[in-house]
């Protein structure tokens, strides 16, 4: 039913209007509905824009600590004197395996590749680590030998096609002339090492040094990596800057085969995706294969590809690499107080899981806080899957933390120290800590990095040192960063 009514309006000049004027109640209603929707869609409409305000402020919230970790973080230090470290570096290791010759002409390399963080632009704090592969010349001139895909991804065999009686400390007996990777007794891996050390002791006992423009390099030992790089020298950086203390800089050194066909090898089923393989083919027209251990054959080495890995690092977009130093550094922080974790939290292993975000991430601005949540996110997914799985983009089927030999409350305590540290990024972007003031955000963050480690396994490492006494000294380079 529509109700009506009929109103005489009496104007000010006493004029009466029409009675038969009617208004449809029915109308006023439905105008007045539309005038409460309008209202309620208005208010919908500003409460979200108050929520995108929200969020918009938590998210700048989180991004400007970043931003000014990140800043806290990078290398500090003048570009005349890091390149003045950098090149007496690559001089030292040139100088040394320009003796390695003479010592064991087989070992021969007149080529290094530089790859690592101190050359993809992604390393903070100091330059304190330098990474190189030494090509060996005689297993990598054309022909020498023949590349075989083994049953194990990322992995290889080296065959050589001819046996040369200088070969034969390399060579496995045998029909196919496998170059023998790893072993205890001889094999590529082991010779390198005694030899190469050798001759470090042989120019330290010379006190070899280089002076530079801003400084001079001290040749000051080796380590002996148990699972890592083949040699790690140690080198002592003496600036000539007053307010500088000496910087103590590990170098990573490792044996490779330089390889060409890369196709025969390695097709696009293997990679990631049809972008990563067609970087690798063309950037590297040659792939390498250095000997790492590997758990069940003492012939197979590992396939690396340090152009591509640099060009990937160097094309990351800086949200990607501000959140990749970042995490670094948290990682360099998790480190101090269990080593053993770095099974888990190195580089190489961050490094994928940020290839992995960049290649679905649709940020196109400053997004630091987001991609780096959704990064630690990714990790934490990884580490809680059984077991722990985190593909390289190089070899998919490849798990970089398949011969992780944590146990089970050392897994617990990883997943424990990374959620933590979630937590605090998700209570900075929502302002939970009652202050902007960097210093005490980063105090809080670092707890977090310790929090676990400290009430979950002190005990562990307590065990572990009386069990191995002196030999926890070689427990930094035991889980050496596998940065290739």
């Amino acid at each position: 039913m529509t109700w009506i009514f009929c109103c005489c309006i009496k104007k000010a000049n006493e004029e009466i209007i029409d009675q038969n004027e009617v208004v449809i109640l029915s109308d006023v209603f439905e105008g007045s509905n539309q005038t409460n929707t309008t209202q309620q869609a208005e208010n919908a409409t500003d409460d979200k824009l108050a929520g995108e305000t929200v969020v918009i402020e938590q998210n700048e919230q989180l991004k400007d600590f970043l931003n000014n970790l990140f800043a806290d973080i990078k290398l500090k230090i003048q570009e005349e004197e890091l390149n003045d470290i950098t090149l007496s570096v690559e001089k030292t290791v040139l100088h040394l395996l320009e003796k390695l010759k003479r010592v064991q002409p087989v070992l021969k390399s007149s080529e290094i590749v530089r790859t690592g963080s101190c050359y993809d632009g992604t390393k903070i704090l100091k330059p304190d680590e330098f990474d190189f592969l030494a090509v060996i010349d005689c297993f990598s001139i054309a022909d020498a030998v023949t590349t075989e895909k083994c049953a194990t991804e990322g992995f290889a065999h080296a065959r050589c096609i001819e046996k040369r009686a200088s070969w034969s400390p390399f060579i496995e007996q045998g029909s196919d002339f496998s170059v023998v990777a790893c072993r205890k007794s001889k094999s590529l891996r082991e010779i390198f090492r005694e030899h190469f050390h050798s001759v470090i002791l042989a120019e330290i006992s010379k006190t070899f040094t280089l002076t530079m423009h801003t400084g001079s390099l001290i040749l000051r030992g080796y380590s002996v990596p148990i699972n890592g790089p083949q040699c790690s020298i140690q080198v002592l950086w003496q600036s000539n800057s007053r307010s500088s203390e000496p910087l103590e800089i590990d170098v990573d050194l490792s044996p490779a085969i330089k390889c060409s066909c890369i196709t025969a090898i390695l097709n696009s089923s293997d990679v990631i995706n049809e972008e990563v393989f067609n970087d690798i083919v063309q950037l590297n027209q040659f792939f390498y294969l250095i000997p790492r251990p590997h758990p069940v054959c003492n012939t197979c080495l590992k396939m690396v590809f340090p152009q591509s890995d640099q060009h990937l690092v160097k094309s990351l977009n800086a949200s990607h690499k501000k959140a990749f130093m970042i995490l670094k550094y948290l990682s360099r922080e998790m480190l101090k107080h269990n080593f053993r974790l770095k099974k888990i939290f190195n580089s190489f292993a961050l490094k994928m899981a940020i290839f992995h975000h960049s290649f679905n991430c649709n940020e196109i601005y400053d997004s630091v806080g987001e991609c780096l949540l959704s990064i630690a996110s990714y990790v934490q997914e990884q580490l809680a899957r059984d077991p722990p799985t985190m593909r390289s983009i190089f070899t998919v089927s490849r798990n970089v933390w398949k011969n992780v030999d944590l146990t089970k409350h050392e897994l617990s305590v990883a997943r424990d120290i990374l959620k933590s540290v979630i937590n605090v990024f998700e209570n900075i972007k929502r302002g939970q800590f009652g202050t902007s003031d960097f210093n005490r955000l980063k105090e809080e963050l670092l707890n977090a990095c310790s929090y676990s480690i400290s009430l979950g396994t002190n005990h562990l490492a307590k065990k572990v040192n009386i069990k191995r006494g002196a030999k926890m000294s070689d427990e930094r380079s035991l889980f050496s960063d596998q940065t290739m």
